[in-house]
């Protein structure tokens, strides 16, 4: 009995230890309010880099500062009115396309 309580704590710590795990690395797309550091209102080119560039690095630490992804984002993408900077609105219709690109429609 005592050796099956054992088990069971081990398995019980390891999956909550995994499951901890993986919210420390959030997966999908980033909210407005994670790229807009500065809180203005609108996203940089500088702002939406340094997020990416922060999440890559916290998902991948041994890479850290060398960006590895098949297809990071890029930021002209974004930027529907090529005025410098993104909007929530920018944002989300980009994050829509990319999503649409990625399915193949």
């Amino acid at each position: 009995m005592k050796t099956l309580t054992k088990f069971a704590t081990a398995v019980f710590t390891s999956l909550l230890l995994s499951a901890t795990a993986g919210a420390a690395t959030p997966r999908g797309p980033m909210n407005f309010g994670e790229l807009d550091a500065d809180g203005n209102g609108t996203v940089t080119k500088q702002e939406f880099q340094a997020a990416h560039e922060a999440r890559w690095n916290s998902r991948n630490p041994a890479l850290s500062g060398r960006r590895q992804a098949q297809d990071p984002p890029v930021f002209e993408e974004f930027d529907l009115n090529g005025d410098g900077e993104l909007t929530a609105e920018e944002l989300l219709q980009g994050q829509t396309q990319r999503r649409a690109e990625r399915r193949g429609f």
